[in-house]
């Protein structure tokens, strides 16, 4: 930014004078940008259970921000947002589905990023993640049936039917028998 002054006056002869002077300063750009992410609820039960994450992007800088692009992958976000004056800030809220790969590895890690552009072409750039848990309850139920569910005498044939019911919200596996058919008399 320049600023001149100038000054005018008459000498005892009656004389125009005049002089004049400028002086220019330079802005202190400081293009900065920032990133937010939460979700809520922040702990999950269940694969299915809807999360509700919200990231916001703000100019937190002192220069218009152009050409700013978020991304998040988990959500499969890609927004193109044109521009942000300093101290505005644009928030997108997103839904996302626990599956049961989320349930079996306890926790969700969401990262998302945002890049964008300064007056002076200067690149701002920021990432803000956010972890997430689950309330792990692992149950395994066994039950055992015969046909019949009486016998009558010695030698008579009995079949055992052995079923295991998953009753937790994680997968069960190496699942291994130890249980042995007593001797009937």
């Amino acid at each position: 930014m320049t600023n001149t002054a100038t000054a005018t006056g008459k000498d005892p002869d009656n004389v125009t004078v005049s002089s004049n002077d400028s002086e220019t300063i330079k802005a202190n750009l400081q293009p900065k940008l920032n990133i937010t992410t939460s979700a809520s609820p922040e702990i999950y039960n269940l694969s299915g259970e809807e999360i509700i994450y919200t990231i916001t992007v703000e100019n937190s800088g002192n220069v218009i921000l152009t050409d700013i692009i978020l991304t998040d992958p988990l959500l499969a976000l890609n927004e193109v947002i044109p521009r942000i004056a300093p101290g505005l800030s644009v928030t997108f809220t997103e839904d996302y589905t626990i599956t049961q790969d989320d349930m079996d590895n306890g926790l969700i890690i969401n990262t998302a990023s945002a890049s964008g552009k300064a007056l002076n072409n200067e690149t701002v750039e920021n990432t803000s993640s956010n972890t997430i848990f689950a309330k792990q309850n692992p149950g395994l139920t066994v039950i055992i049936t015969t046909i019949p569910a009486k016998f009558a005498k010695v030698g008579s044939e009995v079949i055992y039917s052995i079923a295991l019911r998953n009753t937790g919200n994680v997968t069960i596996t190496d699942i291994a028998d130890t249980g042995s058919i007593g001797r009937i008399k």
